[in-house]
């Protein structure tokens, strides 16, 4: 008895040591090769399969990385990709990124979940990446990929032009994927006007705090692809969503072949370049405001634009909405409901509030200044309206109410 009791010591005693030991950790002993041996602890290069922690250094993969485990990132660690970038690729696979160095990526391809579920977890450092075809954060069918973004810098450059399913960034190509923003930066460019942002399924672009931002593409899609289900999202309940969009035939979308929910809570929306297009197909297109500032830089906010029946919504009830003005487009069942906050228009359109289509509280008002040519839209209580209205004729301002 006493000989098996300290075999099963030393079979526990040898699993724990394994287990410890499950890590390769990058020593940069002979140069900087991530395909050279000697250059981990293990005196082997890591299989996919296995979990890796790079501390200092800046191991440099020629080809394709291809991870299906844990890659930890600490300290000042970094990691230089000329190839595809394949997490989760073949197994469940996790990137946390909590060091102060750099991840640069030049390849074809950045995948957050290739065919298993992935995620990376970024605090801090910089994650760079030159990309000539798509950014995905889900590719295989059914998988989910999410990216957390709570400090430091990640950038995408996109070259090339690439107009197809195979291309562009999306959010949610296969999965229900998670964007999350809550502190650092993100940002997405392309050196082609042709490019597109794309959200599909049930995906998510969260904002809690710091800054997401798309510079130059041509379209910003919620609900791109009728051949899937859900809604994708993109929640502001802080911080900053900046799309500035491609000149010509361009526009940030909520609601096209699929449906597209718009929420605003808090921080910022701005969008510059273009409009913001509210339903253009199929899919019904939905934007609830209850705070924050919106803010779409001299065009124009089209409610309805496709010309099939959705019952596209604006939902106001708080913050400010700014634009040049708010157009119904050939889909007439589209209406505006506003309940509190402020809208600010350019020229003398005050007759908005008088619309079929703008649904308001009675005591809403629509005030121009003809000194700044911009009208403002916002709920007066009663019995103030009536004094307000007063002072404000007495300062040069014509006041609708409606009707």
């Amino acid at each position: 008895m006493r000989r098996q009791f300290t075999w099963l010591l030393t079979l526990a005693a040898s699993l724990c040591l394994s287990t410890a030991q499950a890590t390769v950790f990058w020593t940069g002993a002979v140069d900087t090769d991530y395909d050279t041996a000697d250059n981990w602890d293990s005196l082997a290069v890591p299989d996919r399969s296995e979990e890796i922690e790079v501390e200092i250094g800046t191991p440099v993969r020629n080809g394709n990385w291809d991870r299906a485990a844990q890659s930890d990132f600490t300290s000042s660690g970094s990691l230089t990709v000329n190839g595809r970038l394949l997490n989760a690729n073949g197994g469940d696979a996790t990137i946390n990124w909590n060091s102060t160095g750099t991840l640069t990526h030049n390849g074809d391809y950045f995948i957050v979940g290739t065919n298993s579920t992935g995620a990376i977890n970024q605090s801090s450092g910089t994650v760079d990446a030159t990309i000539n075809r798509g950014f995905f954060l889900s590719d295989g069918g059914g998988v989910k990929g999410t990216y957390h973004l709570t400090g430091g810098e990640l950038n995408v450059h996109f070259t090339g032009y690439y107009n197809s399913t195979w291309s562009n960034e999306f959010i949610g190509r296969n999965g229900d994927d998670l964007f999350h923003v809550d502190g650092g930066t993100a940002s997405f460019s392309t050196a082609s006007s042709d490019r597109r942002l794309y959200m599909n399924n049930d995906s998510q672009l969260l904002i809690d705090s710091g800054s997401f931002t798309a510079d130059d593409f041509q379209y910003f899609i919620l609900g791109r692809d009728e051949t899937k289900d859900g809604t994708p999202t993109v929640t502001i309940n802080g911080g900053e969503l900046n799309a500035n969009m491609a000149s010509g035939t361009a526009a940030f979308i909520v609601g096209a072949a699929q449906d597209g929910l718009l929420e605003i809570n808090g921080g910022s929306l701005t969008i510059t370049g273009n409009e913001l297009w509210i339903g253009d197909g199929l899919g019904q297109g939905i934007v609830n405001q209850t705070g924050g500032d919106v803010l779409v830089d001299g065009y124009d906010i089209y409610l309805g634009r496709g010309g099939d029946a959705n019952s596209d919504e604006y939902n106001m009830s708080g913050g400010t909405l700014t634009a040049s003005n708010l157009v119904m487009g050939s889909d007439t069942s589209a209406v505006f409901h506003f309940t509190g906050g402020e809208i600010y228009l350019l020229g003398d359109d005050r007759s908005v509030v008088n619309e079929s289509w703008f649904v308001a509280s009675p005591n809403a008002q629509a005030f121009y200044d003809a000194s700044t040519d911009m009208t403002t839209i916002t709920i007066v209580p009663e019995p103030t309206s009536i004094a307000l209205a007063g002072l404000l004729l007495a300062g040069g301002l014509m006041v609708y109410r409606r009707k």
